[in-house]
């Protein structure tokens, strides 16, 4: 009966302390509900979803924005293939901070015919959403007629709420720098560098990730930001993005209403928060 008694004992003892490994981070494709012991080894993750970097300056103000996304050399069984990428944007608050529609928006592209090095400024119309924001997004690939942004872009609104509008910027774009730091983990505080752009007005870091991203302004002759340990505990575990925008600004203010006009460039770095 003793020896029953202890049999009992042990298999209980042993029943409650084996715990099912598996993925307990419900951000995670494969996450278990049924895991009761953490094992990092089990997780995998999707790579996150993000929009571009769209700031809002309050009301009465309109953003304007053309990022140059940089040219992507791939090779296939004929040779080297140069894409290269740009995306549009903009924003119409009224006076309220409501995003309102300006009807149809569009900015000035050159396009190349594919024939000869000759070429016309044409103008490419953004995308209006259910919010009442605009995007464009663009990659010239092979089959294409090459496309370029000329100086000075011009945007053109045709007029809605927000009324029309025909904006000249001439400020160029500035440079972009690789992103130098690493690999982030969320016991710690991160270091999130890039090379010095001394001919960008500001710069904006953000780190993209399974939970939420999070981003800081600075300019752009500082080049780093240290993001709190509490910050990359938020975003989470998994894969993730490191997007450094390198933006320049030109300010028109036209009959009460101020226009923000932004030139961007952007560098993506995948990583993985341990």
């Amino acid at each position: 009966m003793r020896v029953f008694a202890i049999t009992i004992l042990v298999t209980s003892f042993l029943v409650l302390s084996c715990k099912k490994e598996g993925c307990t981070d419900e951000y995670a494709v494969n996450y278990d509900v049924n895991a009761k012991k953490e094992n990092e080894r089990f997780c995998f993750y999707k790579k996150p979803e993000f929009k571009e970097y769209v700031p809002c300056f309050g009301p009465n103000t309109a953003t304007l924005l053309a990022i140059d996304r940089g040219k992507e050399v791939t090779y296939n069984p004929y040779g080297k293939v140069t894409t290269w990428r740009y995306s549009l944007a903009s924003k119409f608050f009224n006076n309220n901070n409501d995003l309102v529609s300006a009807g149809d928006v569009s900015m000035s592209v050159y396009l190349q015919s594919q024939s000869s090095s000759n070429y016309s400024v044409v103008f490419t119309q953004l995308n209006k959403q259910l919010d009442n924001t605009y995007l464009k997004v663009h990659s010239n690939y092979p089959n294409m007629s090459p496309t370029y942004f000329p100086n000075p872009l011009e945007w053109r609104g045709a007029g809605d709420v927000w009324p029309a509008f025909n904006l000249f910027n001439s400020i160029g774009f500035s440079g972009a720098s690789g992103i130098v730091s690493g690999h982030p983990n969320i016991t710690s505080a991160y270091s999130f560098e890039v090379n010095p752009m001394m001919n960008a007005d500001s710069l904006v870091l953000e780190i993209i990730g399974q939970r939420k991203h999070i981003s800081k302004v600075i300019s752009a002759n500082e080049s780093s930001h240290v993001f709190r340990q509490e910050e990359l505990e938020s975003v989470g575990r998994g894969d993730a993005y490191l997007r450094a925008v390198f933006i320049r600004y030109d300010v028109q203010t036209i009959g009460g209403q101020t226009y923000y006009l932004l030139n961007a460039k952007r560098v993506l770095k995948e990583v993985f928060i341990e």
